[in-house]
């Protein structure tokens, strides 16, 4: 994209994904010790934090290496875990019917 003239691009990292239902379905374990207090797989969140952070590294030299594109980060990691501390504070959940 840089090399077609992109001077704008945002990179979004990835979700906790010890927390994304499928993975809790398809790694199920009767063993607690393998989840965190919000019910995530903590080997699923480790990855999940490992890809971010090669993300980072990555990021960091293509910003050096293009200091005229703009190249920043959507970070989904740490604010779903925020909502998973707090989802009061987020608002009200509201389910619509037909």
């Amino acid at each position: 994209m840089i090399q077609q003239g992109a001077k704008y691009i945002v990179v979004a990292d990835v979700f906790p994904t010890g927390c994304i239902p499928p993975i809790l379905t398809m790694l199920a374990s009767p063993n607690k010790v393998k989840y965190d207090r919000h019910g995530c797989l903590k080997s699923g969140n480790r990855l999940g934090r490992y890809q971010n952070s090669l993300l980072r590294q990555w990021i960091k030299l293509l910003r050096h290496e293009y200091p005229h594109t703009k190249i920043i980060t959507a970070e989904y990691y740490r604010p779903v875990l925020a909502f998973l501390d707090m989802p009061g504070h987020f608002g009200e959940l509201v389910l619509l019917s037909n």
